[in-house]
């Protein structure tokens, strides 16, 4: 049966192509000052003669770019952007023009080139993430463990997610030793960290080893760790003579629906009774979540 690995980082691929505006660099917000000094008075520059007579600053080609493509000539613009980052390879600026042009002519191919291109040269933490969500986005995890290892350098550790991210991927093509590792460099840089994506990446690697005992005795700890408290919800002010709206019964433990994914771990990595165990452990959780009742029945 294939194995139960769904993955946990969530990535926002969707909406990736709306945030290519990156926050940029030091570097990049003085070249962008520059330009829109450049470009205060635009509206009365005649872009097609400026062009005419050799002038290819970017505020001038870019404005012609989105002339061309808000005439609904879409290559056009792109064939312009191309002519001014050939010019000036080393404009970021340029080429996130460029990749919007990309983007915006259905060209994904050469929107990745650009986001590639944009990431190594200036390999910020958020250039760096676009570039991991789009390899996300088209699920080629390997060069998205790459991109994620760089976002680890980059921020130097400081961020736990940037570990429990590289993890997750580094599962997701098969790379358990390393995921491991990364693990206990996340503990040894901050020992009091801890979340359930972790737990699951160490559940999931244990029972694929065959270590049933400690993958069940993480679970186990996981689950009966006290979970952050939900606030109840609050009654709604009713009109009067107005029936009063049901109020939906607060649950303070979101194990539940973990300990459903826990056993569905166990049992689709050969032990069901494991899984089994674990569930009986905690039978008062079936009543609030249906997934935990169907987790529970398959593994039985």
């Amino acid at each position: 049966m294939r194995k139960y690995i769904i993955i946990a980082l969530v990535l926002l691929a969707g909406g990736v192509a709306a945030s290519i505006y990156l926050i940029p660099s030091a570097r990049e917000v003085a070249g962008a000052q520059s330009m829109d000094m450049q470009a205060v008075d635009l509206g009365n520059v005649d872009l097609e003669a400026e062009y005419a007579q050799g002038r290819r600053s970017l505020p001038i080609m870019a404005a012609l770019a989105d002339k061309r493509a808000a005439a609904g000539d879409r290559p056009a613009a792109v064939k312009l952007m191309q002519e001014y980052v050939a010019a000036n390879p080393n404009d970021i600026n340029g080429r996130k023009k460029l990749a919007e042009h990309y983007r915006a002519a259905g060209d994904m191919a050469g929107f990745n080139t650009e986001l590639e291109a944009i990431a190594a040269a200036a390999p910020t933490e958020e250039n760096l993430r676009v570039l991991s969500d789009i390899y996300n986005a088209d699920k080629e995890y390997v060069k998205q463990a790459v991109v994620l290892q760089k976002i680890l350098d980059v921020t130097k550790g400081e961020k736990p997610q940037a570990f429990v991210d590289l993890a997750t991927i580094q599962v997701a093509i098969g790379e358990n030793d390393a995921a491991l590792k990364t693990i206990e460099a996340l503990r040894a840089k901050h020992a009091t960290f801890s979340n359930y994506p972790i737990t699951r990446i160490l559940v999931t690697i244990l029972a694929d080893k065959g270590e049933v005992d400690r993958a069940f005795d993480v679970a186990k700890q996981w689950i009966a760790t006290p979970s952050a408290p939900v606030a109840a919800p609050v009654a709604p002010q009713n009109v009067a003579g107005a029936p009063a709206a049901p109020l939906a019964a607060a649950d303070a433990n979101p194990r539940a629906k973990e300990l459903a994914d826990l056993c569905n771990i166990l049992h689709y990595s050969g032990h069901a009774d494991k899984a089994v165990a674990l569930v009986d452990l905690h039978l008062e959780m079936l009543d609030r979540e249906p997934e935990l009742v169907l987790a529970y029945v398959n593994a039985s």
